[in-house]
């Protein structure tokens, strides 16, 4: 693994396999023939899209294109999380959706990877051996990770131009970013944490020893013994991840200071988007994971 210009990271996927284009525009006229009797649902879904295309998690087929080159489409459905806190429909991608049996997933032809995620029930011992605990999430982690662009079209999908119509034109997108669904994903996402937090072995030992002990593939579940040590612990934390190109958020902790802390964050990062101009062209960092 290396690590290319600034933070980013780049991965290879390589595929052989049937492209299920045909498996996809069936399954594709399927979701939107239930999905369009709830035209608040259909809308949600093709935000998702717009605001993934618009992050720069995928983007629209290019128009020079090779058409005879191999590529792979996903097939994908949205699913309604009414207690999740932010995004409540979530589009899920089909790494093992096959035509028929004779035929070979794009899953059942990746390597899994190495299993690099701590056990569980060990996180949690140590978890609970912390008198003052601190949890926060990786934002969209797996999307932080950008695929090589000579094998996005591996990772292609198919939605529509305008989904208010009856029956609307099919336009291919292809993910610029990994995807969750495909077998190796978490081995991707692990690995690439690993290789970032390894920079930081003799500058900040003790952070990121706890860091390789706490994260649970994009949790955090970890803790000080002193209260005065929490606040500065998050923040180095915040900067190690950041450096590395991922966002930690929705933090928590029994600790007052650090909940004032968290609401101070919050309560500034809202007055900033509120103040701040749209930018339509503003680019979104890449980070990249290379073999």
């Amino acid at each position: 693994m290396s690590q290319l210009d600034g933070d980013e990271f780049v991965k290879n996927i390589h595929f052989d396999g049937s492209n299920e284009y045909e498996l996809c525009v069936t399954r594709l006229r399927r979701l939107h023939s239930r999905v369009k009797k709830n035209k608040e649902l259909l809308r949600d879904y093709d935000n998702v899209i717009k605001d993934q295309v618009n992050s720069g998690i995928i983007e629209a087929l290019p128009e020079n294109d090779d058409n005879q080159a191999p590529s792979h489409f996903l097939s994908h459905h949205g699913v309604i999380r009414t207690d999740r806190e932010t995004t409540k429909l979530r589009v899920v991608f089909h790494g093992s959706a096959k035509s028929d049996k004779s035929t070979a997933s794009i899953n059942e032809c990746l390597e899994k990877g190495p299993n690099l995620v701590p056990h569980l029930f060990d996180i949690v011992v140590k978890f609970r051996s912390y008198p003052i605990a601190v949890v926060a999430d990786i934002e969209k982690a797996f999307h932080q990770i950008q695929i090589n662009p000579d094998d996005r079209r591996m990772l292609r999908f198919l939605w529509f131009d305008e989904v208010e119509k009856d029956c609307p034109e099919i336009k291919q997108f292809q993910f610029r970013r990994l995807v969750f669904g495909l077998t190796p994903s978490p081995a991707i996402l692990a690995s690439t944490v690993k290789h970032h937090l390894s920079k930081y072995e003799e500058k900040e030992p003790a952070v990121k020893s706890l860091l390789d002990s706490s994260l649970y593939v994009d949790d955090l579940a970890g803790g000080v013994f002193h209260e005065k040590e929490t606040v500065d612990l998050s923040d180095k934390v915040q900067g190690i991840m950041k450096e590395g190109g991922f966002s930690l958020h929705k933090w928590n902790s029994n600790c007052q200071s650090l909940r004032e802390r968290i609401k101070q964050d919050e309560e500034s990062k809202t007055e900033s988007t509120m103040e701040a101009p749209p930018n339509e062209n503003e680019s979104t960092q890449n980070h990249e994971e290379e073999d």
